[in-house]
């Protein structure tokens, strides 16, 4: 099965400024911020008003994808099939465009069952800037990073303690993502509590660019807790030192339908 998908777009893009400094809690010593965020591989993140004309052709393709006939209706098991996609980014400097680059990416997607209702998640993605002629900070590839408390929704899609944007990167890049779900781990050799719905995650979320310095996450998670969501407890390291440490909470995969 192949889908393919083809868009454009033109647009003036302009830094976003603070237009305010009042706060409703008038703390001593209190300031805005700037919001051009910190990245380690550019001094200054912000950039003038210009103009960008940006195209991308992406394709993905399930080889093996099966399907499941019931009272004659046909039915995709999703689970059948990784899924392989490619996407060719473009923008070129037509008209008041100044915007010059080509970026390829290359991943594959899985989710499928393991052993005794167990599940295994995998996401991993690589790519190139083929050329960097002309661009600004939000033509960069960016890395789903997270300093909140709140996780993303997909357990197998983005990192939980990964300062965002501070390794978007204009090199070559690989991402990793692993979410192992088991009906039996630690806790849920409880009956009781395997019968009341809980699930345990471990999952390891890894980041390669030129500066990221092999960054890992390893973690733990406590799943379908009251059927609505899910805690976890992660660590961070980068060249297999220590780094950084946090707990996080989501939404239950099971209502994600993952």
């Amino acid at each position: 099965k192949w889908k393919v998908m083809i868009n454009t777009s033109y647009a003036q893009r302009k830094e976003l400024e603070n237009n305010s400094d009042y706060t409703f809690f008038n703390w001593k010593n209190r300031e805005f911020t700037s919001n051009q965020p910190e990245n380690v591989e550019l001094e200054n993140t912000g950039f003038p008003i210009h103009q960008a004309f940006i195209s991308n052709v992406s394709a993905e393709y399930r080889p093996w994808l099966k399907f499941r006939i019931r009272n004659n209706k046909k039915y995709v098991i999703e689970s059948s099939s990784p899924t392989f996609s490619f996407t060719y980014t473009n923008a070129a400097p037509i008209g008041n465009s100044t915007i010059d680059f080509n970026l390829l990416d290359i991943g594959a997607k899985l989710n499928t069952s393991i052993g005794a209702r167990g599940k295994l998640g995998l996401n991993v993605h690589g790519g190139i800037f083929l050329s960097d002629s002309k661009l600004y900070f939000p033509d960069y590839r960016h890395f789903m990073g997270n300093l909140s408390p709140l996780t993303t929704l997909d357990p197998a899609s983005g990192y939980r303690l990964l300062p965002s944007y501070f390794y978007s990167t204009t090199g070559a890049y690989l991402t990793g993502f692993a979410n192992f779900q088991f009906r039996k781990l630690l806790l849920t050799q409880i009956t009781v509590l395997r019968f009341a719905g809980l699930k345990e995650n471990l999952f390891l979320n890894y980041l390669a660019t030129d500066n990221s310095k092999n960054y890992f996450e390893l973690g733990y998670g406590l799943d379908n807790i009251f059927r609505f969501f899910r805690i976890e407890a992660v660590a961070s390291f980068q060249d297999g030192k220590y780094l950084d440490f946090g707990l996080r909470i989501g939404i239950s995969t099971v209502l994600l339908g993952q």
